[in-house]
């Protein structure tokens, strides 16, 4: 892929995320974690609405309904009860997924200081990394709303997972492979998590970060020249989710 294709996706990226960041930051404003029914009734219907109806991932120039990726496990998105007080399950779930964008940062870092990304590959990356913070930093505000200690520290597993695979690594081409298993990990495991999440509010700002995600690795699959279907909606598979047993939250 030559450098102009790849910035041009890269700022279809960033607008993505931008205006993802933007809905969740006026979401979040707004909430207010208690235990009121109508508060849960109105938040509930707010975060169906957007994810089944409103929602798209965009893949290459293709854009599906977010329901399309949640048909994966229709019963517990349709008959979880959402509530405004967030489970310990729901905060243990939120922290993990904090955990994990702060391991994508170091993750990013990494794959940065490894010198042999061109221009336009390192200033994507650059990019994403950014995202990554600052999707842990609303979750963080979340868990710090809801009277919970956000994750300080990037999950540890993941980071070893990702620092072995990079030292493998010998060309850009397996520095980024590493990249788009990150990216496919992550997007895999917010497709998990918000059909378990209770709270409406955690669920959809998981739903809000899950498109950005996707669309990083649809970035990267390009750039890698996969083959289609390894970055079309079939990739969002909670079977590659990670595993707070593999990888607990540090």
């Amino acid at each position: 892929m030559d450098e102009r294709a790849l910035r041009r996706l890269a700022r279809d990226a960033d607008e993505q995320h931008r205006e993802a960041m933007q809905t969740l930051h006026n979401d979040l404003a707004q909430a207010h974690f208690g235990s009121s029914d109508e508060v849960s009734r109105r938040e509930r219907r707010k975060f169906l609405a957007r994810a089944a109806a409103g929602g798209a991932v965009m893949f290459g120039a293709t854009a599906v309904p977010l329901s399309t990726l949640l048909a994966f496990n229709p019963p517990a998105a349709a008959q979880t009860t959402h509530s405004e007080s967030p489970s310990q399950e729901d905060i243990a779930l939120a922290q993990f997924a904090q955990s994990l964008e702060l391991a994508a940062v170091a993750a990013y870092r990494a794959i940065d200081e490894s010198r042999i990304l061109s221009a336009a590959v390192g200033e994507t990356a650059r990019l994403f990394r950014r995202h990554h913070q600052e999707h842990a930093d609303a979750l963080g505000k979340i868990l710090t709303t809801a009277g919970a200690e956000p994750a300080t520290q990037p999950n540890a597993a993941l980071v070893t997972l990702v620092r072995t695979n990079l030292q493998n690594a010998r060309d850009e081409n397996e520095v980024l492979k590493v990249a788009y298993e990150l990216e496919e990990g992550a997007a895999s495991t917010y497709l998990l998590a918000i059909g378990r999440f209770e709270s409406a509010t955690i669920a959809e700002a998981g739903a809000t970060i899950l498109p950005v995600e996707s669309q990083h690795a649809v970035v990267w699959g390009q750039v890698l020249d996969l083959p289609e279907g390894d970055y079309t909606p079939a990739f969002v598979d909670a079977r590659v989710a990670f595993d707070p047993a593999t990888y607990p939250v540090s």
